[in-house]
């Protein structure tokens, strides 16, 4: 049934990927879509968990359904349930506590730490892949003053262009794995493809704007930081550039 899958898949985002903010709105789909099935009851009860985890409402009434949808039996069931949820197995109501459903013996424990290290170690790696993009201009900046600026004059303007298609390139790379890490998508203002052209195409607006709208999707923002790395290599590209100009026209 439509409803089963629905669930399964909302469950799979609370416990599984630790995304409660999809899952909640699974859920509350699922009250919506099917207000009398057993599923629109789990879901209620998730969505008091939810509530109840992250301090914010108790009753599962005062969720943003639809109107007109809720069943007060159902609604009288899920606060009996507060602590406890359907086994993703045999769909018993299970304790929150318990380790494993004491039904069918589905590892529930073994499997909520799973997906809580699931989550931790992605948030490690894009907060891994944010610094190396930082670290991009600060090499480019690097370059410029200590190989382009000390190369021989037959050879700065081709060293110059590779340094700029370098910080491209690299930004552009590493933006487009970050935004599809963190979820970054066109709702968001644009998804992993439309960033990389971005960083190739307008690099100076792209990599600050980038950096700051990741928290659009609940990532670190690193927007002050981003803006005063492309102030720092905008400015030193600049500045050899018209250097490398100079020489040009001393000799």
């Amino acid at each position: 049934m439509e409803s089963q899958e629905s669930y399964k898949q909302a469950y799979a985002l609370h416990y599984k990927t630790g995304d409660t903010e999809k899952a909640s709105t699974l859920y509350q789909e699922i009250l919506a879509k099917f207000p009398n099935t057993k599923e629109a009851s789990y879901a209620r009860t998730q969505l008091e968990n939810i509530a109840k985890d992250s301090n914010l409402v108790t009753k599962a009434g005062e969720w943003n359904g639809p109107k007109g949808t809720q069943d007060e039996s159902i609604e009288g069931e899920a606060q009996t349930a507060v602590s406890t949820f359907p086994c993703p197995a045999c769909e018993k109501s299970v304790s929150q506590a318990a380790a494993a459903c004491p039904g069918c013996g589905h590892p529930l424990l073994v499997e909520r730490k799973t997906a809580e290290q699931t989550t931790t170690t992605a948030k490690e790696t894009t907060e891994t892949l944010a610094t190396c993009l930082l670290i991009v201009p600060i090499v480019g900046l690097l370059l410029l003053w200590f190989w382009v600026g000390e190369s021989m004059l037959l050879h700065a303007n081709a060293n110059l262009t590779t340094t700029a298609l370098i910080v491209l390139i690299s930004s552009a790379v590493l933006g487009a794995v970050d935004a599809s890490q963190i979820g970054m998508t066109k709702k968001e203002g644009a998804g992993p493809f439309t960033v990389a052209i971005a960083m190739v195409l307008l690099w100076l607006v792209a990599f600050p704007w980038y950096l700051s709208a990741r928290k659009k999707v609940g990532a670190k923002s690193y927007g002050a930081v981003g803006l005063l790395l492309t102030i720092l290599f905008v400015g030193s590209y600049f500045a050899i550039t018209m250097m490398i100009s100079e020489a040009v026209n001393r000799f």
